[in-house]
């Protein structure tokens, strides 16, 4: 491919020109690209305002077909909403409630690189074959949880589990707000 993906407009890569048998000349005005084996004029291009531009419909060799680089809209919205879903993107079509989305069809199967990357699973941790602790008590998990729909004991909603690592026993607290961890944490450390 010889052209620079993901940009607004058409770049070419002078360096593929290069390294596939063709000679690329630059002077203050113009452009040439030349092909080596025939030394047969391919295009030429004109500079303007600092950039090198190139008109493809006045090609001198019609033999030669370029194809230029045409982003699909639904991608391109796709990455301006953040690599949204489709059904959501969709949805704002529909709606109208994005300036400029484009009424086009979003469904599709297919994922883009990032969002594939996106979707990677990690592989989780090594089991432990053995105890890394010499005694209980040693070294305590402790996980706090909630805000459950169903109330625990006693109109609790949020649980503070305590496991020992050595033993593995396991304590569970049911705590009414969040704030009363520490106090419940205190208290058992005081029983035990």
């Amino acid at each position: 491919m010889w052209l620079v993906d993901g940009l607004r407009h058409n770049l070419l890569s002078i360096s593929q020109f290069c390294d596939n048998g063709y000679d690329v000349m630059f002077d203050k005005t113009n452009f040439i690209v030349v092909n080596k084996n025939d030394n047969a004029i391919i295009f030429k291009g004109n500079r303007i305002d600092n950039v090198y531009n190139i008109n493809f419909s006045k090609r001198v060799d019609q033999k030669v077909v370029f194809l230029l680089s045409v982003n699909d809209k639904k991608w391109v919205w796709h990455r301006r909403l953040g690599y949204t879903n489709w059904r959501l993107i969709s949805k704002l079509s529909k709606l109208q409630l994005v300036r400029g989305l484009p009424d086009i069809d979003y469904h599709s199967d297919a994922l883009c690189g990032a969002c594939q990357n996106g979707k990677i699973v990690k592989s989780s941790f090594k089991t432990k074959d053995i105890v890394s602790t010499s005694r209980p008590l040693e070294l305590l998990h402790i996980d706090l949880f909630g805000l459950v729909n169903t109330a625990f004991l006693y109109g609790s909603k949020y649980g503070l589990v305590i496991v020992d690592d050595y033993s593995r026993w396991t304590w569970v607290k049911f705590l009414r707000s969040k704030d009363n961890a520490y106090d419940v944490f205190s208290n058992f450390c005081t029983q035990i």
